[in-house]
């Protein structure tokens, strides 16, 4: 699959194994930031759940969850492991802009790098937002537009300080390759929101995953070990949510 993409073998073998240590590196972030949202009586929605990492964390430890996922394929992969973690798979393969769920159905909901894939993150906010019960959790996690550090998804510096129309094609310019990602500013996801939701939320700068850091080559792995340091101090996470790669936002429904 990865392969037919024009990957090589090195790329290939990182995308595999990122994909198959899924479960434990979002297993510590369950016990951690997602806690209220896998704490949720009546369940959670991970939405854009992919091949089902996070699902099956939360199976492990006795948790249901709910997936929905754009993507046959990985709608039924994620079924499997869910399965074969000793969970009850409840995943379908729908649009996040229609989810398949009446209304305040989940105690939460989770989007993890999902709104920076989507034309119309606004409506899948709103969504999100109709199935999620009064009271109950958001979790949401994307990249920063205006990283001070190499886009994420190409590996491209600069791109997000570009006017979106120029984006694509400094991508192309400088790797030969498409590029259809929208990441956000917090100014920018704060306002979707607001706008779209009932939700009052948080944001806050997480530490970059240990297992992911030290995959880094060696001067890309002293930076990350810096800033995960750098991170660790109040003063300094307010600069770093301007600048840092990637954010959180977490926080409830208001009941209406």
């Amino acid at each position: 699959m990865f392969v037919d993409r024009g990957w090589d073998a090195e790329r290939v073998e990182a995308r595999t194994r990122g994909t198959l240590e899924v479960p434990e590196v979002v297993g510590h972030e369950l016990d951690g930031w997602l806690s209220k949202c896998a704490s949720a009586p009546s369940g959670f929605l991970d939405v854009g759940c992919g091949p089902g990492g996070l699902l099956v964390a939360a199976a492990r430890r006795g948790i249901q969850g709910y997936g929905i996922e754009a993507t046959m394929v990985w709608a039924v992969v994620a079924r499997r492991a869910i399965a074969e973690a000793g969970g009850t798979p409840k995943v379908a393969a729908a649009f996040g802009e229609h989810l398949p769920m009446p209304d305040n159905a989940v105690g939460a909901s989770v989007l993890l790098d999902v709104i920076e894939h989507v034309a119309d993150p606004a409506k899948i906010l709103r969504e999100v937002d109709r199935v999620t019960a009064p009271g109950g959790r958001i979790a949401l996690a994307t990249p920063n537009r205006f990283s001070l550090g190499a886009e994420s998804h190409v590996g491209v510096w600069g791109v997000g300080w570009l006017p979106r129309r120029f984006q694509a094609r400094y991508v192309q310019r400088r790797i030969g390759e498409s590029y259809s990602v929208e990441p956000r500013s917090v100014t920018e996801t704060r306002r979707l929101v607001r706008e779209n939701t009932s939700f009052a939320v948080k944001f806050s700068v997480p530490e970059l995953p240990r297992e992911h850091v030290e995959r880094f080559t060696t001067r890309r792995r002293v930076i990350g070990r810096v800033y995960n340091r750098v991170a660790r101090f109040p003063v300094l996470r307010a600069p770093l949510l301007a600048v840092g790669p990637l954010f959180h936002a977490t926080g409830a429904k208001v009941a209406n």
